[in-house]
C-alpha cells in the first residue's frame, strides 16, 4: 500500500499541498503542464504552473508558482463554482472531492456570518488560485493512486490577520472551524500558518493524524510557500511510505451515487443485494451537484458474484452506471465459541490475527436472552465475557 505522510512543522496552505503532490510525481514539470492545460479549460484562462527551487535553511525546496492574467475577479457563489466544476473535463472523483471542499467552506462561512449557504460570497476563497489549489490537489491525488494520506499534528500560530471582514484572530475563524475534529497545537509563532484552503484540503483528504508513522520510505520531497516566519523555517515535507501488508482476500468494490430514490426503495435495494451474496452494502449521505443531497452507495462482493450484483443494481436502482475496482482485504481468523448465562447458551465470536485475540458476543443472542432475564443486552454481554477463560482460549 502507498501512503503519503505530510510532515507539517510550519503549517500548510493550498499551494503547498499541491506543490507537495506535484513534486512526488515521476515527472513534476510534465505534470505541471498537463494540469495547467486542464485548469485553463476549467477557468477559461491561460494558466501556467511551474515548480521553482527555493533554498530554506540550505535545503532545496519546491515552490509552486501560478501565473494567469488577473482581471478584477468577480465574487462567486457556491452554485457558480459547482456548475463550473461539473461542466469540466475532470473525472467524477475530482469533481466530487472539489465540490465537497467548496461546500465545506461555504457551510463554514454560512454559520459564521449567519446567512444562507446560497448567499455566501466566495472572496479570496473563490479566487482562481483557490480553484486551482483544490481541483489540482484532487486531480494529482487520483493520478498518484494514493491509498492513504496521513499527517503529523497540525501547528497553528497566533496573532491577527486582515480580512474582508476586518481584523481577525488567528487561526482565522473559517480555518478553525475547518480544523474541527483535527488535532492541532498552538505554537509560539506569529502569523497564519494554516490557510482556509490548506485546512479544507486536510479536512477532506487526510484520514489520520499522528506524529509517528510506520512504513518503508521510498520517496520524499520538500516544499515551501510564500511566507517566511521569524523563528520557524517554512518547509513542508512529504514522504511516500510503502506498507507491505499480508492481504489474504481479493474483493470487488462497486460505488455509485443516488439522488432520486425513496428510503423504501433504497432499503429494498440493499435487501436484494444481500440476498444475492453482497459481502457488505453501505449508504453514505453526501451533497453533490446543485447542492442535491445524495447517497454514495458502496458494495463489496466476491468476483464470482459480479454478474448477479450488476443485474440487481440496474434492476432495482436508478443509476445509469457505477465505478468498480479490485481491493485487497485482510481478514482475521473467526470462529464461534459458546458459553452459558443462567441456563441460556450464547455464541461468542473469537477473532484472531497475528497473536491478537478479541471476543465479541453475538448481539442477537444478547438481545433475546436479555428479554427473557429482564436484563439489558449490555449486561448480558458483560456476563458472557466474564465467563471466557481468556488464557485457555488463546
Amino acid at each position: 500500500m502507498k501512503t503519503l505522510y505530510l510532515d507539517i512543522t510550519s503549517g500548510i496552505s493550498g499551494d503547498m499541498f499541491l506543490a507537495c503532490l506535484l513534486s512526488i510525481c515521476n515527472a513534476p514539470n510534465q505534470e505541471c503542464d498537463e494540469l495547467a492545460q486542464k485548469l485553463s479549460h476549467l477557468v477559461q484562462k491561460n494558466i501556467q504552473l511551474n515548480l521553482d527551487n527555493i533554498y530554506r535553511n540550505s535545503i532545496v525546496c519546491n515552490k509552486l508558482n501560478i501565473h494567469y492574467q488577473s482581471d478584477n475577479e468577480p465574487f462567486r457563489h457556491l452554485n457558480y463554482i459547482n456548475d463550473l466544476i461539473n461542466k469540466s473535463i475532470f473525472s467524477d472523483f475530482v469533481k466530487e472531492k472539489s465540490i465537497l471542499c467548496f461546500t465545506k467552506i461555504a457551510e463554514v462561512e454560512s454559520s459564521l456570518h449567519g446567512i444562507n449557504i446560497d448567499e455566501v460570497h466566495f472572496h479570496e476563497i473563490g479566487a482562481i488560485d483557490t480553484i486551482i489549489d483544490i481541483v489540482g490537489t484532487a486531480y494529482i491525488i487520483e493520478k498518484l493512486q494514493l491509498n492513504n494520506i496521513y499527517s503529523s499534528i497540525i501547528p497553528v500560530g497566533y496573532g491577527t490577520i486582515k480580512s474582508d471582514h476586518g481584523i481577525l484572530n488567528l487561526p482565522a475563524p473559517a480555518t478553525l472551524k475547518l480544523l474541527h475534529n483535527i488535532p492541532i497545537k498552538r505554537i509560539d509563532i506569529e502569523g497564519e500558518l494554516v490557510t482556509p484552503t490548506g485546512a479544507v484540503l486536510l479536512n477532506t483528504f487526510v484520514t489520520q493524524y499522528n506524529n509517528t508513522f510506520i512504513g518503508t520510505p521510498i520517496k520524499d520531497t520538500y516544499v515551501t510557500g510564500s511566507h517566511e516566519f521569524i523563528g520557524l523555517t517554512n518547509i513542508l515535507r512529504g514522504i511516500i511510505l510503502n506498507h507491505q501488508m499480508n492481504t489474504n482476500d481479493n474483493i470487488i468494490e462497486i460505488e455509485f451515487n443516488i439522488d432520486d430514490m425513496t428510503g423504501e426503495n433504497l432499503a429494498y435495494l440493499q435487501e436484494q443485494l444481500f440476498m444475492n451474496n453482497a459481502v457488505d452494502v453501505i449508504f453514505i449521505p453526501a451533497f453533490s451537484k446543485k447542492n442535491r443531497p445524495i447517497y454514495i452507495i458502496k458494495i463489496l462482493l466476491k468476483k464470482e458474484n459480479i454478474n448477479n450484483i450488476t443485474n440487481i443494481i440496474f434492476k432495482y436502482s436508478s443509476t445509469a452506471g457505477f465505478r468498480i475496482k479490485e481491493v485487497d482485504r485482510i481478514i482475521a481468523d473467526r470462529k464461534f465459541i459458546q458459553t452459558e448465562i443462567l441456563g441460556h447458551i450464547i455464541n461468542i465470536k473469537k477473532i484472531s490475527y497475528d497473536g491478537t485475540v478479541t471476543f465479541s458476543p453475538e448481539w442477537e443472542d444478547c438481545k433475546s436472552i436479555a428479554k427473557i432475564l429482564g436484563l439489558s443486552p449490555n449486561e448480558i454481554m458483560i456476563l458472557a465475557l466474564k465467563n471466557i477463560d481468556y488464557f485457555k482460549e488463546i
